[in-house]
């Protein structure tokens, strides 16, 4: 079923889908099983510094308890396992991950060759003094939907979890990082050991604010090869056509 075209200028993920990224989570995490600083009396501070060390740590425990707070009453329709890191992931959960991997790759694969050449064309005609082409942009947007046997997929809503948006203006045609750079790998070294992250993944994964729970409820890939081509045009009155100025 082709998704509805609701364009959503943000590329963060829409409520209620939204969750936050595992980065952000695990600082959560750490921050509430530390607990909350020691409260000691005034005359325990031997100097200023000091205590507002400890006003620091105080607010921080707090802050922090506050959000996570916020989070769980954002995230309704999703259950309290919604919060989770790479390493608390089943093996299906990986692998319906690795799938969305290989999906990003193929949609990579497919536009690379042609961010490449249309981006080389277009590039030739805005050095070239007779075509009137003054410039040109090449972006790539990758929508990211909910599948339609999750909980929270709607007929009436866009289903839109989260978009990634890739300028292709200079596209290269081997590069060595990044989209088309097929032969690295951008997954993080040592936190996914065995694996192959291609450059629309790590995107995905890591810029986007999705966790590994929003990304495990990707059912539908939607890319947008976009080129915009720009002119302008100088007007020229003809002879004896002076403006008229105001009085």
């Amino acid at each position: 079923m082709q998704p509805q075209r609701h364009r959503r200028a943000c590329i963060t993920p829409p409520h209620p889908y939204r969750d936050t990224s595992s980065d952000w989570e695990e600082a959560l995490g750490k921050i509430a099983i530390l607990g909350p600083p020691r409260q000691p009396s005034d005359r325990e501070f031997s100097n200023l510094e000091e205590a507002e060390a400890h006003g620091l740590q105080l607010g921080l425990w707090e802050a922090a308890s506050i959000a996570r707070r916020a989070l769980a009453d954002d995230r309704e329709e999703l259950p309290d396992s919604s919060i989770a890191t790479y390493a608390t992931l089943t093996e299906s959960e990986r692998d319906h991950l690795k799938a969305l991997n290989g999906t990003l790759e193929r949609v990579e694969r497919r536009f690379h060759p042609a961010a490449v050449e249309i981006s080389r064309r277009l590039r030739d005609k805005v050095k070239d003094g007779e075509d009137p082409l003054s410039d040109y942009e090449v972006y790539l947007t990758i929508d990211l939907y909910l599948a339609e046997d999750d909980p929270a997929w709607c007929d009436e809503e866009d289903n839109l979890i989260g978009s990634v948006v890739e300028r292709l203006t200079d596209a290269e045609d081997e590069p060595e990082f990044g989209f088309g750079a097929f032969g690295t790998n951008h997954a993080e070294p040592g936190r996914f050991p065995g694996e192959h992250h291609c450059w629309l993944y790590h995107e995905a994964s890591d810029y986007v604010g999705l966790g590994w729970r929003d990304l495990l409820r990707v059912g539908l890939v939607w890319a947008d090869f976009i080129i915009n081509e720009q002119t302008a045009i100088t007007v020229v009155s003809p002879a004896g056509c002076a403006a008229t100025e105001e009085p």
